[in-house]
């Protein structure tokens, strides 16, 4: 077995070509786009909560009791 190094040191040196090809939206999945896509319109048109959602690191919630609220 090859190193890590040496195994990215190989990867970096090869060339791989891939050919374009136009496909059914329906056949994408798993694929890789070659080109950056861009909506002519924005969705939605404007800020709503109900999409935007948020996350919680789980580290801040360790040692968190139902009964003595923690602002976050």
């Amino acid at each position: 077995m090859i190193s890590y190094e040496k195994s990215k040191t190989i990867l970096k040196k090869a060339k791989i070509k891939i050919k374009e090809e136009t496909i059914k939206s329906i056949n994408s999945l798993n694929r890789v786009v070659s080109t950056n896509i861009y909506s002519n319109i924005d969705y939605p048109a404007g800020n709503n909560a109900a999409f935007d959602g948020y996350a919680i690191n789980s580290k801040d919630t360790n040692g968190l009791k139902k009964k003595i609220p923690k602002k976050i």
